[in-house]
């Protein structure tokens, strides 16, 4: 019998962002305030950005290009850009809560209170140009900066993640599909390389699939004999766990069981032993995961690197590198033109050696 039949409460979560002084809550509410984007590019010393004034053309390969735009439609050369994550938010459709009658009406018409993902981008108005190298990197071993990787003489801290960044906002998105698609595209291109740890990076993998994409009824009741519900639970510092839910939105937690005690209870309804160590093993495994996506809680570039370059990826043959020249035959045609990497900015490659060699099957 399986745990779940096919695989937080209903508070407004805030997650506050120190460098707009205010909630994202408030920002994603103000489309018009300039504190949620970079201030007027008219302001921009563009000797240091290499930004042209037109809006991006999304159909250029321009390695000095970026898919992220402002609001007035510019970019900025990609490795001016940092990034972090910030956690999980519970988003309900209310309109069609109100309209639905009962939960199973929930689940045909696909109304529900989704799980989304919440990141923030930042632009450095001091970039020079060193790409990964001009930069010294949070270690969250020793928790210090480390120097050791910066190869120019500005060694500037990647630190839009501290109250006192030079960053400057860009912006703040969600993601729907955060823990499937933006997952999957972060820890195969990126997380393989920054986590330098395969046993981690096929941890990471392994529960991205796991995780529930919408609120299951479990088989077992509460103690009152009512219908209880799974889905991810959100939680202070951008973790996550699971919840029990009361009802069939998955919008407010269960007030007498918690996933530990639901475990426990399923493994002595249906093997007739305590499941306490199965609810340990489930606990260790959010904490390990929580743990892993710590690293991205901390200011990153938003183009893939690696500070171990030897280790990042299969470096051993010309499958595991990226596939940036050309390779012409006597029509004209490029051989290795369906692997070139045109979203990743088809660009040379990183000027330090920072590479990272991903797992993304075509690079």
């Amino acid at each position: 019998q399986p745990l779940f039949d096919s695989t937080t409460s209903g508070m407004r979560l805030e997650f506050f962002d120190v460098n707009s002084k205010s909630s994202i809550s408030d920002l994603l509410s103000k489309k018009n305030d300039d504190t949620l984007f970079h201030q007027s590019t008219s302001k921009i010393d563009d000797t240091l950005f290499h930004q042209s004034k037109n809006n991006r053309n999304l159909d250029s390969h321009d390695d000095y290009g970026s898919y992220l735009v402002d609001r007035d439609g510019y970019s900025y050369n990609p490795y001016s850009l940092g990034w972090r994550y910030l956690g999980m938010y519970i988003d309900c459709d209310l309109d069609s809560m109100y309209e639905a009658q009962e939960g199973r009406r929930k689940l045909e018409d696909n109304v529900e209170c989704t799980r989304k993902l919440l990141w923030a981008a930042y632009v450095d108005p001091k970039y020079r140009g060193g790409s990964i190298g001009e930069y010294q990197y949070f270690n969250l071993t020793t928790m210090e900066w480390d120097k050791q990787y910066c190869q120019t003489k500005r060694c500037a801290r990647m630190d839009c993640h501290e109250p006192n960044t030079h960053f400057n906002l860009v912006g703040v998105f969600t993601e729907t599909d955060g823990l499937e698609d933006w997952a999957e595209q972060l820890f195969k291109h990126e997380g393989i390389c920054v986590w330098n740890d395969d046993d981690g990076y096929e941890f990471m993998e392994k529960y991205r699939q796991i995780w529930p994409n919408y609120c299951y009824e479990l088989s077992l009741t509460g103690d009152d004999g009512s219908t209880i519900y799974l889905h991810m639970k959100p939680e202070a510092w951008g973790n996550f766990t699971y919840g029990i839910y009361s009802d069939a939105y998955c919008s407010v937690e269960s007030d007498y069981v918690t996933f530990s005690d639901y475990v426990q209870i399923h493994y002595n309804y249906y093997y007739g032993y305590d499941g306490y160590e199965a609810a340990q093993t489930w606990n260790s495994t959010f904490e390990m995961w929580n743990e892993y996506m710590e690293v991205y809680k901390i200011c990153q570039p938003c183009r893939a690197y690696s500070l171990f370059p030897d280790n990042s990826g299969d470096n051993s043959n010309d499958e595991g590198r990226r596939k940036l020249e050309d390779n012409y035959d006597d029509d004209g045609y490029d051989a290795n033109d369906i692997y070139k990497e045109y979203n990743d900015g088809d660009g040379d490659e990183e000027q330090w050696g920072y590479n990272c060699y991903d797992d993304a099957g075509y690079t």
